[in-house]
């Protein structure tokens, strides 16, 4: 409907479409971002707070620290079409003459079992491409982060390192391609 102040909520959105006003092809998404998502994205930035006050504490000497997207890794998949690993943020942390690499998932409690499985899953095909290895010569650890001990995640965990889901096996998940461990951020 032209002529309209603002933009249509989704409901009001759909209700254009069943009546005709508008056609499918322009529905729009709002650009206000949603409460899970900002409570996410303040709780990644929480860890990077914590992690940046470590290093300046001297705990531990922060060599690598990015957030989405700059830490999203692109990878062949298994038919040769581009895929996107996603982790939340990435940390390469220097603990004395150790260097040690993370892909950090924080996990708020909100996702289902399927989208566990599928990052999961995303994270076992990106360390069978070889890409991270032939790179920077080593996979980072999966650090999965939970605001309490989740069964749920336990429950994934054990699913993804059980001898049925080693690579070759035709699951699609892997403990020996990453380590899930559900940790607090202390």
């Amino acid at each position: 409907m032209a002529g309209c102040p603002g933009r249509r909520q989704p409901a009001g959105q759909r209700l254009a479409i069943v009546h005709g006003w508008q056609p499918e092809w322009r529905r729009r998404r709002s650009l206000v971002p949603g409460s899970l998502f900002l409570l996410h994205t303040l709780q990644v930035a929480e860890l990077h707070t914590r992690l940046v006050e470590s290093e300046r504490s001297q705990h531990v000497e922060l060599l690598e620290l990015s957030a989405e997207p700059s830490c999203w890794r692109t990878y062949d998949g298994p038919h040769a079409q581009r895929e996107v690993l996603k982790p939340d943020s990435f940390v390469r942390l220097g603990i004395g003459e150790y260097e040690d690499s993370y892909f950090i998932e924080v996990d708020r409690g909100t996702e289902g079992s399927r989208a566990l499985d599928r990052q999961l899953a995303a994270y076992v095909a990106y360390h069978l491409s070889g890409r991270e290895q032939r790179k920077h010569g080593v996979f980072p650890r999966v650090l999965w982060t939970t605001p309490r001990r989740s069964t749920r995640c336990k429950r994934c965990w054990m699913r993804s390192a059980s001898p049925a889901s080693a690579p070759g096996s035709g699951s699609t998940t892997c403990g020996a391609a990453s380590t899930a461990a559900s940790a607090a951020t202390a």
